[in-house]
């Protein structure tokens, strides 16, 4: 599977342009839109259930976007990905920072939000074809946890320019361009080697695309994209508009954006010791502890829920790519649209079923079911799991 590698492929070059990539389209293009969401609501007179709607229509429409890029992503050449995802991320910014009407931020949003399903097929085809099996572990938690380094550019952008959000989202665009200027330089432009001459688009078999363990991964990645996208979207809102801490907003999301890092060591360490399926079920517990205690006991509780929450809401992710690497072993690329597209439709409903919630009832409510339901959901798998024994792990 490793054979022929491509010449022009740098290993460190790679690891930092793939990162970036993840940081600028996940981190940024992605997540952003939560941070700066009490400024949007008031700028743009829009509702929460807008909000979240607006949320959960842009991941249904980029997780389409990745369903379709991971059956091809085999056949093309990854550099096309990384081109058209960037530069869609890039005018999606552009769009918000200029926009004066609801409809074309509403835009700005969905398109910027594109490139998180378009990029990272790629970087994960030249993982599993061009990187050796030992250092594959290690790339996919690496580039699964980038995005806390979006976030933590998010945050340092919100302080330093807190009056002049449009200014913010003008130096994004222009930070997402070089990114993909370095990508170009760093990223094979010719097709990777294959195994066949003939690359099948979409799978032969059902067991291809449905292996052993798929229902474990469908189910755990799922479940937390919905607790991921509501903590993302209305935690800043939150603060804001419920406790009235609107002094902390920015630390708060350059804390969760930091601590995000550590992510790779935890990870490394969890996967390693209890198995990718544990790993998510222990990060259950832990965002069902950030989600109660963000409102406990004043300021302490919101600092620590985000620093929880910026470890563990990495941690899922970086497991489920690892346990989906071992089921679709021939095919890294169709692996991460399976957990994209199930961690996506998860999102979808979670979010705009928990804006109509929050605008109906609280915030705070919503924070306190989503939150029992994880622990219900980790106690759930963990048994399942113990019942039909270690799948892949």
């Amino acid at each position: 599977m490793n054979q022929g590698k491509a010449p022009r492929l740098s290993p460190f070059l790679f690891l930092v342009s793939s990162m970036s990539g993840i940081a600028i389209t996940y981190g940024i293009g992605r997540y952003a839109y939560g941070l700066f969401l009490p400024t949007f609501v008031e700028d743009f007179s829009i509702s929460l259930s807008f909000a979240g709607t607006l949320s959960g229509s842009a991941t249904a429409l980029y997780a389409t976007l990745a369903v379709i890029c991971a059956f091809i992503a085999k056949r093309y050449r990854p550099i096309l990905f990384i081109l058209v995802g960037g530069m869609l991320t890039v005018f999606g910014m552009l769009l918000i920072a200029t926009s004066k009407h609801y409809l074309v931020f509403s835009a700005g949003v969905i398109l910027a939000s594109f490139g998180a399903g378009i990029i990272p097929p790629a970087y994960f085809e030249i993982i599993g074809q061009l990187i050796d099996e030992d250092k594959q572990d290690l790339l996919t938690v690496c580039i699964s946890t980038s995005g806390t380094f979006g976030l933590a550019v998010c945050a340092l952008a919100a302080h330093l320019f807190a009056t002049e959000w449009r200014l913010a989202w003008f130096l994004f665009c222009i930070v997402s361009l070089a990114v993909v200027l370095l990508n170009t330089a760093s990223v094979p432009w010719s097709n990777l080697p294959q195994n066949s001459t003939s690359i099948r688009i979409v799978p032969e078999t059902l067991s291809e695309m449905l292996p052993t363990g798929w229902k474990t991964l469908f189910a755990m990645s799922s479940c937390y994209g919905a607790a991921l996208s509501i903590y993302y979207t209305f935690s800043i809102a939150y603060l804001r508009f419920e406790l009235q801490r609107d002094d902390i907003t920015n630390v708060f999301w350059l804390l969760i954006g930091l601590s995000g890092i550590l992510a790779i060591f935890v990870t490394s360490r969890l996967v390693g010791r209890i198995g990718a399926i544990r790993t998510i079920c222990v990060s259950y517990l832990m965002l069902a502890c950030a989600f109660m205690i963000i409102h406990a006991w004043g300021l302490a509780s919101i600092l620590i829920s985000g620093f929880i929450f910026g470890i563990f809401s990495i941690v899922p992710n970086s497991a489920c790519l690892i346990f989906a690497n071992r089921i679709y072993s021939e095919r890294f690329s169709l692996g991460w649209g399976v957990v994209f597209l199930t961690m996506s439709l998860g999102m979808t409903f979670g979010v705009s079923l928990a804006g109509f919630a929050a605008d109906r009832f609280s915030i705070q409510n919503v924070f306190n079911v989503v939150a029992l339901l994880l622990v219900v959901l980790s106690l759930g798998f963990s048994l399942i799991d113990k019942l039909t024994g270690k799948l892949n792990d």
